[in-house]
């Protein structure tokens, strides 16, 4: 066993006789898989390949616990294997997993970046504290990454029901997790985004999965990578629709292609929103061209 990390653990208080207790299984899953994920983070402050594991200790009954225990998977790094800086990053995750919770425990929602920051700026702080930042490849976790982890956390607690509480514990404290707490995908997004950039052009799309009721968005290959895109060329999709344009999964489409790309404050993408405002050709899986539709 591990014992370079303190153990923490994942409480669940349900509301009993009620309906879909898959919920609690969900939520417990989602909160580990979570945590585990902000935990990977926090060793990439160091080395962008340390890898991190949970390891689970104890699981007990009546309301659902889980114990578990942080551990490095891998240290590539020789100068990191020492064992003091297993020490002191079992510290650092094991606090700045606490600071993470009660950041969230004292507000509803994140309404600016500054908020994000503030966190950032808590998790630096820890990494001060434990001596994490004394490793000269230490940087602090990207604001992009934070977020994430938050809304990761929010989306588990999502699964429970009202009468549901799910807490973090300790050996020496039990602290809620803000079940109110609340952010959109939306949200999310602005506070991330620095500027949005919006091109078209003509493309060649390879077609992955059409979508044959027009109730969702095509699954398409573009530039070597699957993304997904609207198509509103109205006349086309009538044609499509009613089966005088036939298109099949590996056919093609040239079509005039809209992207519309938001980018965050460290140049990294945000969000990508792909429109087809125009097609033009369907050709088929063997590269012949069923007709040009509009020129």
């Amino acid at each position: 066993m591990d014992t370079e990390s303190k153990r923490f653990g994942i409480k669940i208080d349900y509301q009993r006789d009620s309906a879909d207790p898959g919920r609690v299984f969900r939520a417990m899953s989602g909160l580990i898989e979570s945590v585990q994920e902000f935990d990977q983070h926090m060793a990439h402050t160091i080395n962008a390949d340390i890898s991190t594991i949970l390891i689970l200790e104890d699981i007990q009954s009546g309301s659902v616990v889980t114990w578990l225990r942080n551990s490095l998977k891998s240290i590539p790094d020789e100068a990191l294997k020492e064992l003091k800086w297993k020490r002191i990053f079992g510290e650092f995750a094991f606090n700045a997993r606490n600071s993470v919770v009660e950041w969230m425990e004292q507000r509803e929602t994140i309404g600016s970046r500054s908020e994000v920051k503030e966190l950032q700026e808590i998790i630096v702080v820890e990494a001060e504290k434990t001596g994490l930042n004394a490793i000269p490849a230490y940087a602090p976790p990207p604001t992009n990454i934070i977020l994430s982890d938050v809304s990761a956390m929010k989306r588990s607690l999502d699964n429970l029901c009202k009468e549901d509480q799910a807490l973090y514990l300790t050996d020496q404290t039990e602290r809620k997790f803000n079940h109110s707490f609340s952010i959109s995908e939306e949200t999310v997004r602005e506070l991330l985004t620095l500027r949005t950039i919006t091109s078209e052009t003509e493309a060649i799309l390879q077609v992955k999965k059409p979508d044959y009721l027009g109730k969702s968005k095509w699954v398409l290959r573009y530039q070597g990578r699957q993304i997904e895109a609207s198509i509103i060329h109205t006349e086309w999709l009538r044609e499509f629709q009613s089966q005088a344009q036939r298109v099949l999964p590996g056919d093609s489409l040239r079509a005039q292609l809209k992207a519309e790309i938001s980018y965050g404050y460290e140049g990294e993408i945000v969000h990508e929103v792909f429109t087809i405002t125009q097609v033009k050709e369907v050709i088929s899986m063997g590269g012949q061209s069923q007709g040009a539709f509009w020129s």
